[in-house]
């Protein structure tokens, strides 16, 4: 957030989608999950109801907003539009095209004394390719921190989930590789498909 600004109401939304990447972890891609609130693209009316009375709002809190980069910017050019904090997290290797332009909107929204945020998930390293096996590699999502660092975005590293069979060295590596690069930290919970 811009020095001094306190958010007081946050929407947690939904592109609708299930998530295809398969991390063992992932709730979203249960058959029974209902997504929360389901964010229309900029094109809608409907988002400026859906979206009017929150200052924050984190789309795509279930999913990979850039699984479809179309609507990832036209939800995101729609709540710019609106004068809205954004904040989302990806494990997705962005081009270099798609951070030029999530620099640009980022430059848009401090104009108006707003905040893009992106947080780059990385949860383990060596045992990525088994917890998250269709996900980029930990090295290309710290090599992501950096170069969102030097677009001048806000970016967040989420070690998260936390997962108990982690080993510490794993976090502490994660840590030692991009601390320079990014604003802090977001740790949390995890969960396990049913079965697991």
């Amino acid at each position: 957030m811009p020095k001094g600004k306190v958010t007081e109401l946050r929407l947690i939304a939904s592109t609708g989608r299930k998530c295809p990447l398969g991390c063992i972890y992932c709730f979203a891609s249960e058959k029974d999950y209902t997504p929360p609130l389901v964010l229309p693209t900029a094109n809608s009316y409907q988002i400026l109801d859906e979206v009017g009375r929150y200052d924050l709002v984190q789309p795509a809190c279930d999913t990979e907003l850039f699984l479809d980069e179309s609507q990832a910017f036209d939800i995101l050019e729609g709540l710019a539009r609106l004068h809205k904090d954004i904040s989302f997290a990806t494990k997705l290797n962005l081009s270099d095209d798609t951070i030029r332009r999530l620099g640009r909107l980022a430059t848009t929204l401090s104009k108006s004394g707003n905040l893009l945020s992106i947080t780059v998930s990385i949860c383990c390293t060596a045992s990525s390719s088994i917890i998250e096996p269709h996900v980029p590699p930990p090295a290309t999502r710290i090599d992501l921190v950096r170069r969102l660092s030097e677009a001048n975005i806000h970016s967040i590293v989420g070690i998260r989930p936390l997962l108990s069979f982690v080993p510490f060295r794993e976090i502490e590596e994660i840590v030692n590789q991009t601390h320079r690069w990014c604003r802090g930290y977001t740790c949390g919970p995890y969960y396990f498909q049913k079965g697991d």
